[in-house]
C-alpha cells in the first residue's frame, strides 16, 4: 500500500464518518490530518531535543537505563491503567529490566562514594 493509497483510505474513513452524524469524533476530513501529522512530528522533535540535552547532562550510559526504566513504568502503568494482565514473558522482562535499574543506580552510588573517599 502506498503512501498515497493510505492517505485515500483515511480521507475516505473521515468522510463516511461525517456521513453517519457530523459531530462524531469519527468525522474527520484531510486539514484535521494533517494538523495531527504535524503536531506528532512537532512533539517527537521536542522528544528527541530534550533527549539530547539529557544525554549531555547525564552521560549516555545513565540516559539509556533511564530510557530502559521509562519503558517498563509505561508498560505496567499501561496494564494497571487498562486491567490487562501481564503475561509471563512481559513479568519477567520487567522484572529484570527493575532490578538491572536497580543495580545500576546502586553501582553508581558506590562509584561516587569510592570517588569521594579518594579524593
Amino acid at each position: 500500500m502506498t503512501i498515497k493509497d493510505t492517505w485515500e483510505h483515511a480521507v475516505a474513513d473521515g468522510a463516511l464518518g461525517c456521513k453517519k452524524d457530523m459531530k462524531s469524533p469519527k468525522c474527520f476530513g484531510a486539514n484535521d490530518i494533517i494538523f495531527n501529522v504535524v503536531l506528532s512530528g512537532f512533539f517527537f522533535y521536542l522528544y528527541n531535543e530534550l533527549a539530547f540535552q539529557f544525554t549531555a547532562e547525564v552521560g549516555p550510559v545513565t540516559s539509556s537505563v533511564m530510557n530502559t526504566a521509562k519503558r517498563v513504568v509505561v508498560i505496567v502503568a499501561s496494564a494497571i491503567v487498562f486491567q490487562e494482565q501481564l503475561d509471563k514473558n512481559a513479568m519477567i522482562g520487567s522484572g529484570v529490566a527493575i532490578v538491572g535499574v536497580l543495580l545500576y543506580s546502586l553501582a553508581e552510588e558506590m562509584g561516587k562514594k569510592g570517588k569521594a573517599k579518594a579524593h
